[in-house]
């Protein structure tokens, strides 16, 4: 293996300490401790302690980093080389902080099995944080071989994906899996992210040819399912391939922003220019275009609300890092709450 098999590229080249020091690259991360591939070796790594007021700290998995050995198979990580992509959600609890998935990846697998976790809502919120990302997005459906027809599920994921590929597979039967590897060329880093008991680790194995990460089943009640993968970790496959797999999110809360929003919802995005009112919130004001698309049926009404309701998130979000936008909320709230008491005294 070498840095190239790893994932090198040019990119990270003007990054570089003078004189050049020891690279490697971030293949597992724990709560202190960091697993990293110099293209020879594995090293157990800790960090020094300045590298906390870093901007990029902690290190995620898929970073490249600079380090110093320390002993046998030990290292010290001096410095994190910046990002090409990452991809991040909001942490959760009151924190208005972001928590790296990974990074310095090329596409994002988005993966859905065709049963009850099937949700095109969720598809949304995962393409919001793709966008913002910088990597590019694939949709992959899971368990073909379960579902007399899959049409449906193929229908809402491509309103979605805008063009970019939607991809039915059986892990089982191999169905599709030809199709997504010629999606998948060597050397480039993946991200596979999804709820439990999609198959993301059964499509790993599948993808690798051998079982390289542990699966288990799904309940049959609800269709939800159990984690396998309980850490991010970054390998290698026999094709070349690098893979980060991502325990199964119950919960992803949004660290994007507004135009990140307009990716995901083009159409909505290309008709708000016909608005009448340039800050217009398509929420029943007057002379508004995209309300107009939504009840000649031009538009799908829950796309609308979709947006809407991850519009409120990122609003929320921008309010709790962002002290003048705190401020500016209170204000319209405000504003509107006088405006309605002077109406509702003039009705009296």
């Amino acid at each position: 293996m070498s840095l190239s098999s790893l994932g090198w590229s040019a990119f990270f080249e003007p990054h570089l300490p003078i004189p050049a020091s020891h690279i490697a690259r971030v293949i597992a991360q724990g709560s202190d401790l960091f697993l990293i591939h110099d293209g020879t070796r594995e090293l157990l790594s800790t960090v020094r302690g300045r590298l906390r007021q870093h901007p990029q700290f902690p290190p995620a998995v898929g970073d490249w980093v600079v380090f110093t050995p320390t002993g046998d198979q030990q290292a010290v990580i001096d410095n994190i080389l910046p990002r090409r992509t990452s991809l991040a959600r909001k942490e959760s609890g009151r924190s208005s902080s972001p928590q790296v998935l990974a990074s310095n990846i090329d596409r994002v697998l988005l993966v859905t099995s065709m049963n009850q976790d099937f949700s095109a809502r969720r598809l949304e919120r995962y393409l919001a944080l793709v966008w913002e990302s910088g990597a590019t997005p694939i949709l992959v459906l899971t368990k073909s071989d379960l579902t007399r027809d899959p049409s449906p599920f193929l229908r809402q994921a491509e309103v979605c994906a805008l063009g970019f590929p939607v991809v039915a597979v059986s892990n089982f039967s191999r169905h599709g899996i030809d199709e997504l590897q010629a999606h998948l060329p060597p050397q480039e880093t993946i991200v596979l992210l999804g709820s439990s008991g999609v198959g993301k680790s059964t499509l790993i194995n599948t993808l690798a040819g051998t079982n390289l990460r542990e699966t288990r089943t799904i309940r049959e009640t609800d269709g939800k399912g159990r984690h396998t993968t309980t850490e991010r970790h970054l390998l290698a496959l026999p094709s070349g391939l690098l893979v980060i797999d991502t325990p199964g999110l119950r919960e992803v809360q949004l660290w994007t922003s507004p135009e990140s929003l307009a990716r995901t919802f083009p159409e909505i995005a290309a008709l708000s220019g016909n608005c009448r009112f340039r800050d217009c919130r398509h929420q029943g004001e007057p002379g508004c275009a995209v309300t107009d698309a939504v009840h000649s049926g031009e538009i799908d009404a829950t796309r609308l609300a979709s947006l809407h309701r991850l519009e409120r998130e990122v609003d929320f979000l921008e309010r709790q890092s962002n002290p003048l936008a705190a401020q500016e909320h209170k204000r319209r709230v405000r504003k509107l709450t006088r405006a309605y008491q002077k109406k509702k005294r003039e009705g009296m």
